[in-house]
C-alpha cells in the first residue's frame, strides 16, 4: 500500500473551549475561546491515510517528561516522530499522553492548520457561575452556531501576529507608569483596563 502523507496536513474541524474569562472570572464580560482537536480525531485521519495496520504508538519518559512517538510503515520500515506533552487541569496524565499525541502528530503534518488560528473573543454571561457565550440580544451560543461563529471568527489567512513575551510585559509597565502619572494629577481620568 502507498501511503500519500501530504493527506495528512488536510485541516480537521476545530472544536471550541473557553481558555479565559475577560476581565476576570469573578464578574466577566467576555470569555476567550480557543480551538484543538481531540486525539480521537488523530486516530481517525491516521486510520484513513494510512490504514489503521501501518500506524502506531507508544509512550516512554525522560527527564520527567512524557513522550509519544507515532510510528508509520512506509516501504516496510517503520519511521518515527516524537513529541513531549503538558498535563491538563482536568487530568494531568491523561491530558499529558493526549498532548503528547497531538504533539507528535503534527510532526507528521497533522494539524498544523490550527496553529495559525486566532482566538475568539466573545461576550458572556454567567450560568452556574461560569461565563458562557452569548450574542448580541444576551442570548446564550451553543451547539452548531457557536462552532460555526468561532470557526468563522477564529480565520486568521495570511497575517500572523504574535508579541514576544517581553514586549507583553514592556506594555504591562508602560500602562502602569502611565496610570501612576494619571492619578497623581488633581483631575482623575478614566484608567485604561489591558485585555
Amino acid at each position: 500500500m502507498s501511503i500519500d502523507l501530504k493527506l495528512l496536513q488536510k485541516p480537521l474541524p476545530l472544536k471550541w473551549r473557553v481558555r479565559s474569562a475577560f476581565p476576570n472570572k469573578v464578574n466577566p464580560t467576555h470569555v476567550i475561546l480557543v480551538g484543538y482537536v481531540d486525539s480521537r480525531q488523530v486516530q481517525d485521519l491516521l486510520d484513513e491515510v494510512c490504514g489503521p495496520e501501518n500506524w502506531q504508538d507508544d509512550y516512554y519518559e525522560s527527564k520527567g517528561k512524557q513522550f509519544c512517538r507515532i510510528g508509520i510503515r512506509l516501504n516496510n520500515e517503520w519511521i518515527y516522530k516524537s513529541d513531549s506533552g503538558e498535563p491538563s487541569s482536568m487530568s494531568s496524565t491523561k491530558g499529558e499522553s493526549s498532548d503528547s499525541f497531538k504533539r507528535a502528530a503534527v510532526k507528521w503534518g497533522i494539524n498544523r492548520t490550527a496553529y495559525k488560528v486566532g482566538e475568539v473573543k466573545l461576550p458572556c454571561k454567567m450560568f452556574s457561575d461560569k461565563p458562557y457565550p452569548i450574542d448580541e440580544s444576551g442570548k446564550f451560543i451553543k451547539g452548531q452556531a457557536l462552532f460555526e461563529l468561532c470557526n468563522k471568527l477564529g480565520k486568521v489567512d495570511d497575517l500572523e501576529l504574535e508579541f514576544d513575551k517581553s514586549f507583553e510585559e514592556a506594555a504591562v509597565i508602560t500602562q502602569a507608569v502611565k496610570a501612576s502619572k494619571t492619578t497623581s494629577r488633581k483631575s482623575k481620568l478614566p484608567k485604561t483596563i489591558l485585555p
